[in-house]
């Protein structure tokens, strides 16, 4: 019986959390959680934050400090992170005999860290995808389980990437769960794909504020690139300043942020 602790709080998390309890061979031991009870409406998941989850089903509520009061080196752990933000330091990953399993939203290693939704826009990708990989100390280092790849149209807004990446997640996890819970799951190191010519790239939360503001002097592809990129539900768009004002710039595809 491989014994489980989920590190998340969106809905995502919760149907991870939902698909271990599920499991025959899986038994779920805790939940990390960066936030209290919070909705994520806009995620599209039937599914409660992971703290209220965990609240309704008993499950208990970690933290990154007391885990070790809970992970037994004897015995199987796992640990699943998805879409969890706070870095999960060495000395509580080597506490988990199955590692730690991350659900990535972007291409490794071409995506790594934060926003990577935003990044495919503004850099014109025709493609994204999710990851499945093993966390290490480096930020999105770690080495690959597998990825999953979808098409990225030329309407598509930050949002509807979010969205697609999502659904990849959903379906990888799926495929690989019976594997990494038998500690069978084959994982490749990230450097053999940059040696056969794929690039990296890490993002940090600060980078995509100096793609906000718009110039009026851009053209209008890049205007309609600018707008997509920042078309998520309960966040700031693309604007223009006029030194206290700000005129926001949406698309016909943009969705009520």
């Amino acid at each position: 019986m491989t014994q489980i602790i989920v590190f998340g709080s969106v809905p995502l998390a919760t149907w991870v959390a939902s698909k271990i309890i599920e499991h025959p061979s899986a038994l779920l031991r805790g939940i990390v959680c960066e936030h209290k009870s919070r909705e994520f409406i806009h995620h599209r998941l039937k599914y409660p934050c992971a703290y209220d989850f965990a609240c309704s089903e008993g499950v208990e509520l970690l933290n990154l400090t007391d885990i070790s009061n809970v992970v037994d080196s004897k015995a199987d752990f796992l640990g699943v992170s998805v879409r969890f933000h706070q870095i999960i330091p060495a000395q509580v990953i080597d506490l988990f005999s199955y590692g730690i399993v991350n659900l990535h939203g972007g291409e490794l290693p071409r995506y790594r860290g934060v926003n990577v939704a935003n990044h495919c826009i503004l850099e014109n990708a025709s493609k994204g995808a999710g990851t499945l990989h093993f966390i290490d100390p480096g930020v999105d280092t770690g080495s690959i389980i597998a990825r999953r790849y979808f098409d990225i149209c030329l309407t598509d807004t930050a949002y509807d990437v979010f969205l697609k990446t999502q659904s990849a997640l959903l379906t990888l996890f799926e495929d690989n769960l019976q594997d990494i819970l038998d500690g069978v799951a084959s994982a490749t190191p990230q450097q053999f794909y940059i040696d056969k010519g794929e690039t990296t790239g890490t993002y940090k939360r600060k980078d995509i504020e100096k793609f906000r503001e718009l110039d009026i002097a851009m053209s209008l592809d890049e205007l309609d690139r600018r707008a997509r990129a920042f078309a998520f539900p309960g966040h700031e768009p693309a604007y223009f300043s006029s030194g206290v004002n700000r005129l926001y710039l949406t698309t016909v595809y943009d969705r009520k942020f």
